[in-house]
């Protein structure tokens, strides 16, 4: 809940850059889902720790972030939108192995709900990856290094503050380097008309895998 809210920390961040027409339709929607998923969080929490929704919403307000330590991962709009897509991605896996947990209120409407979050997050990574191959081919020979420096970041378990995204200090080393290969992959063979394949790490000795297919 918190890191979906943390989206308005991050486009208020952004809001004073210039960037290109694709990017700013990307933001305006990528930030609508992410209020939107924030919402649908915070309801969920306030149900069941019995909390007030608008004391939730008091709390999260208080910090607007430090992108101080992370600024030159956010440079320039090929930097952001690959920061972007690896956060996004990351997302995605670990949604899809929270499935159980939504099943098990045996509610419809939550398992409806949380699996348009789940498609909301394939579809941020595949507009931030799309924007690179359109906007900035000439950069793509930098994704890996640039991968690299994020799990590197995230390896080394630093604080998360409310930056909306590098806050995966709790994965584990192979989950990141997975996110990294994904993003490699569908540099190197893209995903429309293809099967997507996500493995995800449940824990040290189980994994499921799903697959999905976008057209």
């Amino acid at each position: 809940m918190l890191t979906e809210y943390d989206a308005s920390n991050f486009a208020l961040y952004l809001s004073d850059r210039e960037f290109s027409p694709d990017f700013k339709r990307f933001e305006r929607a990528w930030r609508q889902d992410e209020w939107n998923h924030y919402l649908g969080f915070r309801r969920i929490v306030a149900l069941l720790y019995d909390q007030n929704e608008a004391k939730i919403a008091r709390e999260v307000k208080k910090d607007r972030g430090n992108f101080g330590p992370i600024g030159d991962f956010l440079k320039d709009e090929f930097r952001i939108c690959l920061l972007l897509a690896y956060d996004e991605i990351a997302t995605f896996k670990s949604y899809l192995a929270e499935f159980p947990f939504y099943r098990s209120f045996g509610d419809p409407r939550v398992i409806r709900w949380f699996q348009k979050v789940t498609r909301d997050e394939l579809n941020h990574f595949i507009n931030c990856v799309e924007i690179i191959r359109h906007r900035h081919q000439d950069r793509v020979p930098e994704v890996k290094e640039s991968l690299d420096q994020f799990i590197e970041w995230d390896l080394r378990r630093s604080v998360y503050e409310r930056t909306f995204v590098l806050d995966h200090y709790w994965y584990s080393v192979e989950y990141l380097q997975h996110c990294k290969d994904l993003i490699c992959d569908y540099f190197r063979n893209g995903l429309r008309k293809a099967e997507f394949p996500a493995k995800i790490r449940i824990d040290d000795t189980k994994a499921i895998e799903e697959r999905y297919e976008y057209k």
